[in-house]
């Protein structure tokens, strides 16, 4: 199966979720999936680019995406099930999954990279966020707010900039240190198993994830699936309206930070070398290429800079500062 075939099983399995949610009635991830996954590969050969953008505009337009993740992260179990999947696979119960992820294959970080800047995606949906009045302003509300919420990613981003490794632990060290600066240290905790979980639901949800995962990434025309969906998604220009609706959403947003922090919590996150992946991302300039694009682009450049003047006198790098440095 090729990865292209996760979008058409992705969009038929959020509308199943999202009714199902909307119903109160019982969803079954693995069951649906599986039917999904059967009735795509009748379809062949018409999963190609045209397919991906119909689906994709499909599920903008009916806000499928968004309202499926707000359902699913909205619940707790949800949550921890998730959580203990990824735990489960970075631990090496699923040793072929690791080394996808990994890098060991054909897959690199350079290559990646390679793949988003040729699709165009990036300038397509920068343009989109910046140079229309709304969007560039709603934008830079939800940055800002997003940056005083999060004081975390500040606090990261002035430590790569003076040297800092990127690891795990950084990350999570600054997490952990701005939840307990706005908790006082009563945060709670969700306690997960190393390894797989016993319950019957966990561990065929986990072979499921593994196999379905397994089939999308272990042919060879990944990075060329990769392509066709960026692309689809470049043509489409969903993707600005979904970043928007996600930073704007209170549930996914706090939904996602709880699963990282659950997976950290168990130690899986240790044999991942991700100061490795940045290394290699900063030595292969697409980073600095990239930022220096931006900068300096005759077009986006005027409008990157009222997105900053916006942030500025909305008074959100004032309270950046004030809770970075709280005697200043």
């Amino acid at each position: 199966m090729r990865f292209t075939t996760f979008i058409p099983v992705a969009v038929l399995g959020l509308a199943a979720s999202a009714q199902a949610s909307a119903a109160g009635t019982e969803f079954d991830l693995e069951e649906q999936v599986s039917h999904n996954i059967k009735m795509v590969k009748r379809a062949g050969s018409a999963i190609d680019e045209s397919t991906i953008e119909s689906l994709l505009l499909y599920a903008n337009k009916t806000n499928l995406i968004v309202d499926a993740a707000e359902a699913f992260l909205d619940n707790s179990t949800n949550v921890v099930l998730l959580s203990q999947v990824i735990v489960n696979a970075l631990n090496g119960t699923y040793n072929n999954l690791i080394l996808t992820f990994a890098g060991s294959g054909s897959l690199n970080i350079s290559s990646i990279l390679h793949v988003v800047e040729a699709s165009g995606l990036i300038q397509t949906t920068s343009g989109t966020l910046l140079i229309k009045d709304y969007n560039r302003n709603r934008t830079a509300d939800m940055l800002g707010q997003l940056l005083v919420d999060q004081i975390w990613i500040p606090k990261l981003l002035k430590g790569l900039g003076d040297g800092h490794d990127l690891t795990f632990d950084y990350i999570f060290k600054l997490v952990n240190e701005s939840k307990a600066s706005t908790t006082n240290g009563n945060s709670k905790q969700t306690v997960l198993g190393k390894r797989e979980d016993t319950s019957q639901y966990a561990g065929s949800a986990n072979t499921f994830f593994y196999n379905l995962v397994s089939q999308l990434t272990s042919s060879e025309l990944f990075l060329a699936s990769v392509s066709d969906i960026l692309k689809a998604l470049n043509n489409t220009n969903v993707a600005p309206y979904i970043i928007m609706d996600v930073l704007n959403s209170t549930t996914i947003l706090s939904g996602v930070g709880q699963i990282l922090t659950n997976v950290y919590d168990t130690g899986a996150l240790k044999n991942i070398d991700l100061n490795s992946y940045f290394v290699e991302a900063k030595k292969s300039n697409m980073l600095s290429d990239l930022l220096q694009k931006i900068l300096t682009d005759p077009v986006y450049s005027p409008y990157l800079g009222k997105l900053f003047q916006r942030m500025e006198l909305e008074g959100y790098y004032r309270q950046i500062q004030h809770k970075m440095y709280p005697q200043s």
